[in-house]
């Protein structure tokens, strides 16, 4: 069993390079011993890379829907079973409280438990 009863990753997995992204997966896996939490946009950023081997790619490397991330998620999670699965819609606002534009975002909200 892992070292730390809960692990959370918000706004991370999307930034992973894509063929690291089940080694990270499994990574904190390894490290939770009892629940995995993920909150993750599903829409890029429209802010693009500007070096490196991603240059002129969205900051959120990896765009997939809820469904996409369940299943990745479940895949390099063995032993671990869905306890929660949302599609939540965000409004982003600046520090004034106003709506920033482009309406909502849709964010996957997954939660794992240790079998």
């Amino acid at each position: 069993t892992g070292t730390y009863d809960l692990v959370v990753s918000s706004d991370v997995l999307e930034h992973i390079e894509p063929e690291y992204l089940d080694n990270v997966i499994q990574h904190m896996g390894s490290l939770s011993g009892k629940i995995l939490a993920a909150d993750i946009p599903t829409d890029p950023t429209g802010q693009k890379l500007v070096e490196g081997p991603y240059a002129g790619h969205d900051e959120h490397l990896t765009v997939e829907n809820v469904d996409w991330w369940q299943q990745k998620m479940g895949k390099n999670l063995p032993g671990f079973d869905l306890i929660s699965a949302r599609h939540e819609p965000i409004i982003l606002r600046y520090a004034s409280g106003a709506p920033k534009p482009g309406g909502p975002r849709i964010r996957a909200r997954l939660i794992y438990g240790l079998r």
